[in-house]
């Protein structure tokens, strides 16, 4: 929509059919970006009519304009399109060796992109689109300007603006803004930074990097503009516009836009905003997810199926967590119960949380400090996945010896009257607060909940009392083998629009369908509103001729492998695990699960787009240089195993029914594959819940095994499917030399960042060529939802945000 910046009246307006994404003016035009279709929509300032839509792909994000010509980056992926403004045509695409673009700025014939995952500072030749460099930066950067020969970065994580000169790339400068910092604007004496989780604007002045003004807003700033004399703030959760009068540092005026203020340009005189639906206009009914595949529990100790936003995260809440919203911002921690996220003490051992006031559990009992020491003492009682986690506390190894008796008292100490929360560590960890965020393992748990059995209930033997009461704006209702339905928690009080939303649906139930093809068609007849699962290519293709605009496609940060037991016979021989990596066609298993845009070959555990990542497969006839597979190599896979000794023995396959992001036949071929090399072969097909740790420990190999990263880091999965004690390696595999690099990695994240991105890729690289794993494929997420369903949101880290629809 266009204001008018004299009167403050709306002038114009354009509708959309999901919510828009960065808004830029250049060339007579205003560019919007849809990241829900991939494109961007170019409109006349002066009526405000959209007169061409340009496919650009991915996630477009960041728009600027310059030497001519548009600029779109994808905010989750690593590419940036050149668009002739003349004819609308995308006349170059540039791939940025990073992980998610999430800012741009231009000038000077360069284009500067902020990565925030890999903190790190792009430099682009706009004549040549040709990467001239990548400047390491010591913040997560989410916004970037260029003003007075500098280039200013926001770092989010550290409240923190740096001055870098772009000659050098070195920081000449940094000034201490408020919380949360997302949006720079430099009008002719001030830089002006959007503060957005304290609901600031900061008024700094650039010469000596001193805050001249803080200058209190309303919710939610998000970004602002500078022009005319005067300062616009879009405040996204207060639905507002603030303008700011740079004479008195006040606030001079506020516009209701009727909705969602993300995006903020200006042109011809008229303030253009991108204004999300008013998510209160569409509160009601009831949201149907479906699956063919069950899950052993609900309780948050054991639940680690679906991502937080579908399922644990609807009812419980952390004390950090990933904002929830779509795009970039999604990669952005932000507090949850706590009040701020705190900075690690005591050389990175010791983090301090205050909680916030008020918060009640479903049951109406107030959430106190000491609730989160009982959740993480119940971790290691009932032998959860999520102990591991928190294996560094202090007191945890005792824990794990003597699991029923733990006692976290001097690792974890709270004080209810306080309301604080302080965790000590027995060595710095940088990724604790990434763990906090896993699923619903450290929400807290009031003192009614009781330990749940081990091994955890299935859902049909599961009621009430299998759910702890949590703090999400829902409740477990019931839980059977049918569905698991939520409802409203009627103590829910929206404390952190960023954090925990309240959420649309007056009611989330998630049905089990007999099998995938049933649970596509579920959704189709809009009986289901939402697929948690493969959909089979064959349906894609028709759902793709049908409803297109049903389906959505989004990258993630997911693999999926064949995990080898390296102490059982014969993958304890590192020519059979490598012999299986050269056999596997993973051409063929791409092809299988619906080629693109579902899957990509890969030989490697690390996902594309996080830090470390380089492409790199020895596992391939005709090796290449840029790390790409190529086709298997059969004769160097049977040669490994003759070599081994091993032809002949007898190896148990075992694969699942009811495996959701896996097709049936994947099982079947990876036996037709160890049958080519000479093995006499035993193929079990089982349900997905009916395998017990305690039988999988004992496995040879299973081919079961997908993961999607629950934070963009290595450190989300790596140590736990590789580490020595990992919470999720079954015990197939141990080094003690690659446990002691990844936790150097991890160190060193905060203070070099480079060197730690660089071990991790040896971390990787030193993973494929052992082979305790046959990677296959990474997937991209494609989501297929009913007619019914809108607003779909996809998080980068988590994917579909479930509460967030709403329904027709």
């Amino acid at each position: 929509m266009a204001v008018d910046t004299r009167s403050g009246k709306l002038v114009a307006a354009q509708p959309f059919a999901e919510a828009t994404g960065a808004i830029g003016s250049g060339s007579g035009s205003v560019w919007v970006a849809d990241p829900g279709t991939g494109s961007i929509s170019r409109i006349a300032p002066r009526s405000g009519a959209t007169v061409d839509r340009i496919q650009v792909g991915g996630e477009p994000g960041s728009i600027v304009s310059g030497g001519g010509a548009i600029w779109a980056a994808s905010s989750v992926g690593a590419t940036v399109v050149r668009i002739d403004p003349n004819t609308g045509a995308v006349t170059q695409r540039i791939t940025i060796p990073g992980s998610n673009l999430d800012a741009m700025a231009f000038g000077e014939g360069r284009l500067w992109i902020a990565d925030a995952v890999e903190h790190k500072l792009f430099e682009v030749d706009a004549a040549s689109g040709s990467l001239l460099r990548s400047l390491s930066v010591n913040v997560q950067p989410s916004a970037v300007a260029l003003a007075g020969g500098a280039v200013w970065i926001s770092g989010y994580d550290s409240a923190q603006v740096e001055k870098i000169d772009p000659a050098s790339g070195r920081t000449i400068g940094r000034v201490h803004v408020g919380d949360g910092p997302v949006a720079l604007s430099f009008d002719r004496s001030s830089l002006w930074v959007a503060n957005n989780l304290d609901a600031t604007v900061s008024r700094v002045d650039p010469a000596s990097l001193e805050v001249r003004a803080t200058i209190p807003v309303r919710s939610g700033p998000s970004a602002l503009v500078t022009g005319a004399g005067r300062v616009w703030v879009a405040n996204r959760y207060s639905g507002s516009l603030s303008r700011i009068d740079p004479r008195s540092n006040r606030v001079a005026a506020g516009v209701k836009v009727g909705g969602a203020p993300t995006s903020l340009t200006l042109d011809a005189g008229r303030l253009w905003v991108g204004v999300d639906a008013d998510m209160g206009t569409h509160r009601g009914g009831t949201l149907v997810l479906v699956s063919a595949q069950r899950f052993a529990s609900v309780d948050p100790a054991f639940y680690n199926v679906a991502q937080s936003p579908q399922f644990v995260g609807l009812a419980y809440d952390t004390l950090v967590t990933f904002q929830h919203s779509g795009g970039s911002d999604g990669l952005r921690l932000v507090p949850d119960l706590a009040l701020a996220i705190p900075t690690p003490a005591h050389g990175g051992t010791t983090y301090r949380f205050r909680l916030r006031h008020g918060v009640r559990y479903s049951t109406g009992r107030l959430l106190r400090a000491s609730d989160f020491r009982r959740a993480i003492e119940r971790l290691f009682r009932v032998a959860s996945p999520g102990a591991s986690f928190f294996a560094g506390i202090v007191g945890a190894r005792r824990c794990q010896r003597h699991p029923l008796g733990c006692r976290l008292g001097g690792g974890i100490v709270t004080d209810d009257g306080a309301g604080t929360v302080a965790f000590h560590l027995t060595a710095a960890d940088p990724e604790f607060l990434f763990k906090l965020t896993e699923q619903g393992f450290s929400a807290p748990i009031p003192p009614e909940s009781s330990d749940p059995p081990v091994p955890p209930a299935r859902p049909d033997r599961a009621h009430r009392s299998l759910a702890p009461s949590g703090t999400g704006p829902y409740r477990i209702a019931d839980a059977d083998a049918s569905h698991v339905r939520f409802v409203r928690n009627p103590f829910f009080r929206e404390w952190s629009h960023a954090a925990q939303p309240d959420g649309n649906p007056d009611a989330i139930v998630w049905r089990f369908a007999p099998s995938t093809r049933a649970a596509v068609a579920a959704v189709e007849q809009q009986r289901a509103d939402w697929l948690f699962g493969l959909v089979p290519p064959s349906q894609y293709r028709e759902l793709h001729l049908r409803h297109p605009a049903e389906l959505h496609v989004s990258p993630q940060f997911a693999v999926d492998f064949v995990p080898l037991n390296t102490h059982r016979p014969p993958f304890d021989d590192l020519r059979v695990r490598q012999a299986l990596n050269y056999a596997i066609d993973r051409g063929r298993l791409a092809r299988m699960y619906g080629g693109q845009p579902f899957a990509a070959p890969t030989c490697q555990p690390l996902a594309p787009g996080l830090p470390g990542y380089q492409r790199y497969c020895p596992y391939t006839l005709h090796r290449r240089a840029n790390g790409a597979w190529s086709a298997p190599d059969l004769a160097k896979a049977r040669r490994l195993v003759g070599e081994s000794k091993t032809r002949g023995e007898r190896i148990d396959v075992w694969g699942t029914s009811d495996e959701s992001y896996m097709p049936p036949g994947v099982p079947a071929y990876v036996a037709d594959v160890l049958r080519s090399l000479g093995y006499r072969i035993r193929l079990h097909i089982v349900s997905l819940a009916s395998i017990k740790e305690a039988v999988r420990k004992h496995f040879q190999l299973s081919v079961d095994g997908d993961w999607v990263a629950e934070y963009p880091d290595p450190s989300a999965y790596i140590p736990q499917f590789f580490g020595c004690s990992g919470g999720t390696s079954n015990g197939y595999y141990c080094n003690p030399r690659l446990d002691q690099a990844t936790q150097k990695a991890s160190q060193l994240k905060l203070a070099k960042p480079t060197r730690s991105t660089a071990l991790w890729t040896s971390v990787d690289h030193q993973l494929t060529d052992d082979a305790p794993w046959a990677p296959t494929i990474n997937q991209q997420e494609v989501d297929l939802v009913s007619g019914r369903l809108h607003n779909y949101e996809y998080n980068p880290v988590w994917g579909f945000l479930a509460d967030q629809s709403w329904l027709r």
